[in-house]
């Protein structure tokens, strides 16, 4: 996470791949459940892959790479949780399609309503350093209590709940799971994602954006890189 929002060249380089790969990764399980929509997979496997070159090769503004991360990263795990959970109801519990479809939709839209609860309200801390128009990380502490914990604790607490009224099975457990990961890194990095709202209402005040820190060793890297020099 640290190198999201500090990334040197090696990261720029890496980290967009890794999250682009996992988000086609979990978004397969998209056409999986639904056959008749690979074409609308395609789509969104251009989309992210042209993100992906974006970020890696010409993207110099902070704000914009790190919340393209946050979201992708975020919601490509909600997503999974969302295929798991509609997989679970329609294989496991025999639900109908719509009810198991209903449920997928309704985990992925409350990840999206909690990103929306943590990016909107205020922060107690500001997690970043602005140096001119360059920004580095601050180490801040949104919590005490670690991300794994409170998944864990989350998943602990709704597997009872749920054992008490339907048989417990591993992929009701592996859905939770998914599920509370999102939430407890939500609250977890909850100063970082704030902090990237104030940046961006800073930045519109700004007449250059605000960029990296180590912006002119990306620079430089991006000049040794093949496609880094056709974009160039």
């Amino acid at each position: 996470m640290a190198n999201m929002y500090n990334p040197d060249p090696v990261a720029i380089k890496k980290g967009p791949l890794a999250v682009v790969a996992f988000a086609l990764f979990s978004g397969l399980l998209g056409p999986i459940n639904f056959s008749g929509v690979w074409w609308v997979y395609g789509v969104f496997s251009i989309v992210l892959l042209m993100l992906m070159v974006y970020l890696v090769y010409r993207c110099e503004r902070f704000t914009v790479y790190t919340l393209s991360m946050s979201i992708v990263g975020m919601f490509s795990l909600a997503f999974a949780a969302a295929g798991l959970a509609y997989i679970v109801a329609f294989d496991d519990l025999k639900r109908s399609r719509g009810e198991a479809a209903a449920l997928g939709f309704f985990m992925l839209l409350a990840v999206a309503g909690f990103y929306a609860l943590v990016y909107f309200t205020k922060s107690k801390a500001f997690p970043f350093l602005i140096s001119g128009n360059k920004v580095s990380p601050v180490k801040v502490r949104s919590t005490n209590i670690s991300a794994g914990l409170i998944s864990g604790v989350g998943t602990l607490v709704s597997a009872a709940f749920i054992n008490a009224t339907t048989p417990l099975t591993s992929g009701i457990v592996a859905t939770v799971g998914l599920f509370f990961a999102c939430i407890a890194l939500l609250i977890y990095d909850r100063d970082s994602i704030r902090g990237l709202r104030i940046l961006r209402v800073k930045e519109r005040k700004m007449s250059e954006p605000f960029t990296f820190s180590g912006i002119d060793e990306i620079r430089e890297a991006r000049t040794r890189w093949l496609l880094g020099r056709l974009f160039k």
